[in-house]
């Protein structure tokens, strides 16, 4: 109801808000078959349809906080097929408006090349020409594609196995938190804090060991220095696995180098001191010299790549969070680098995507988010069931779970106390309430579990509540 409510504010002000609120909705209620009792919100692609009930070109923002300044990301853009247009906030899955868009950001990002503009007009005209996320500068006629560790190999003939082309360690990581009120964070004129997120839990799971570790402490801090600890520990179990399971490539790419070396040392020391008979001999020898010395000198290069290459390849341990770029990493950065860099004297290697990690490393660890190799609005739980996982994801009483004492008890939280300020619904009955939409809808109850990825017909939320009591 939050968007009819935002546009009725735009169309009649605030006195005739509420009348044409309720126009609105069962204009929308009565072309898209919706049960009104039952009904749930309107999703991004039904948008054309509200645009065509209020003759209105619709475009919707996301707001991303940077530095303090807010920040305007475009993820709904209109066609423009009318005369006039109505600008929106998307926060927390609700739509908020604004009188003058401009003025509430202080910049507008480009989601696909990541430009930044002081004006919202200035960003639309740029979308109608941005086609590439990155813009690549070719030096020479065509793009060639890193080689790969096992291209370097091929080059210069040393074998492996299709084995080993599979790099099969890896961990995997997930935070929690709590949610600690904050005086400090003081309320503005468009914002209300509630409080900040504190991590405080871990799970950790890998190949490498023998049962997932959880790890779990009032202390940030400690529990970061715990968390580092025992991913380093995964880390070294790797290193010794994959230095065995590489032991022959690693043998023949030092014994190549080595002969390499001892030419070249016998080439620049033989040349020291030595008389020519001839002024004429001696020209020849030496340009013959300078070439095959250059050319040992590349090879030398090329070998020590090579070996830099390997090094990296076997020694670094890839650790996969979901969404961690944008909410693991950046709950605990601030524990993390402070401990890295203060305490082990660590200078770490990362890559950023706006306010988002693409890659965290340091020594022997490298935090990646599978989020990257996904396709876009990816959850966990479309993840889980796309590729038939026999896990699914679970439910829990994020916003009950403010003291780490609460795990210690024996019964569960009340039914009430799952549901999500955050997403204004109770995951236990969100499965059921999405099913029944689909077939109040029209849709077959078949082809509503198939949209859905399930099974059997989902059981109510209370039903749900029962079945985890039982267990």
């Amino acid at each position: 109801m939050c968007l009819f409510r935002a546009i009725s504010l735009h169309l009649a002000g605030v006195r005739g808000a509420e009348e044409e609120t309720s126009k609105i909705f069962n204009s929308f209620i009565a072309k898209t078959g919706y049960d009104a009792a039952s009904f749930n919100g309107v999703t991004i692609d039904d948008i054309p349809i509200v645009e065509e009930i209020v003759k209105l070109n619709i475009y919707i923002y996301d707001i991303d906080l940077q530095e303090g300044k807010f920040i305007g990301e475009l993820v709904r853009r209109s066609i423009d097929k009318f005369d006039n247009k109505i600008q929106l906030l998307r926060y927390n899955n609700h739509i908020c408006y604004v009188d003058n868009i401009d003025a509430f950001f202080n910049r507008f990002r480009c989601p696909t090349c990541d430009t930044f503009f002081k004006r919202s007009f200035n960003l639309n005209r740029h979308l109608q020409l941005c086609k590439e996320k990155v813009k690549n500068v070719y030096p020479k006629n065509v793009y060639s594609l890193r080689e790969t560790l096992f291209d370097k190999l091929d080059n210069f003939g040393i074998p492996y196995t299709e084995e080993q082309k599979l790099f099969n360690n890896l961990a995997v990581y997930d935070f929690e938190s709590i949610c600690v009120p904050n005086s400090d964070l003081e309320p503005t004129a468009t914002t209300t804090w509630i409080g900040k997120h504190v991590p405080i839990s871990v799970s950790i799971s890998s190949n490498l060991i023998d049962e997932p570790l959880f790890l779990c402490d009032e202390d940030p801090h400690q529990l970061t220095i715990s968390f580092v600890t025992e991913l380093e520990n995964i880390a070294e179990k790797s290193k010794c696995e994959m230095k065995a399971k590489f032991s022959q490539v690693e043998s023949a790419i030092n014994s190549k180098l080595s002969c390499i070396m001892e030419k070249l040392n016998q080439r620049i020391g033989g040349s020291i001191g030595k008389k020519f008979e001839y002024e004429d001999e001696c020209v020849e020898d030496e340009e013959e010299k300078d070439v095959s010395t250059q050319f040992l000198q590349i090879q030398k290069n090329q070998f020590l790549d090579l070996r830099n290459h390997f090094d990296r390849y076997i020694n670094t341990l890839p650790v996969f969070g979901f969404n961690s770029g944008k909410y693991d990493l950046n709950l605990i950065k601030t524990y993390l680098l402070t401990y890295l860099i203060n305490t082990k004297e660590a200078e770490p290697t990362v890559i950023k995507k706006a306010n988002s990690f693409v890659s965290f490393k340091f020594g022997d660890v490298q935090f990646l988010d599978i989020m990257n190799f996904l396709g876009g609005a990816t959850s966990l739980d479309s993840f889980l069931k796309a590729y038939k996982a026999s896990e699914t994801k679970g439910y829990f009483p994020y916003e009950w779970f403010d003291n780490p004492e609460k795990l210690e008890y024996t019964t569960l939280p009340p039914y009430e106390d799952f549901f999500s300020k955050l997403r204004n619904n109770n995951p236990l009955n969100k499965e059921y309430c999405d099913y029944k939409r689909l077939v109040d809808s029209g849709i077959t109850e078949i082809d509503a579990l198939k949209k859905l990825r399930l099974k059997s017909i989902p059981m109510t939320g209370r039903q749900n509540y029962q079945y985890l009591q039982k267990i």
